[in-house]
């Protein structure tokens, strides 16, 4: 909506997740914007769960519940 916007992650084992990803910040946008993060120190095998979250003056939005599993060792 052409707002400033704060983006994060948020991951974890359960779909409580627990950790987050630390913010960031993006002037008005205007069209999709592309974000990535990078996660350290997981457990090999194991499923984790993520989603992203975006805060302007509008409010907070999540986006949906995905997961992905780590490669086993």
């Amino acid at each position: 909506g052409g707002l400033p916007s704060t983006f994060w992650f948020e991951y974890g084992i359960t779909t409580s997740f627990g950790m987050v990803v630390p913010a960031k910040s993006v002037e008005a946008v205007q069209n999709d914007v592309a974000l990535a993060a990078y996660l350290v120190n997981l457990t090999p095998g194991k499923q984790y769960y993520f989603r992203i979250g975006a805060r302007n003056s509008k409010g907070i939005s999540y986006g949906g519940v995905q997961s992905f599993i780590t490669p086993a060792k």
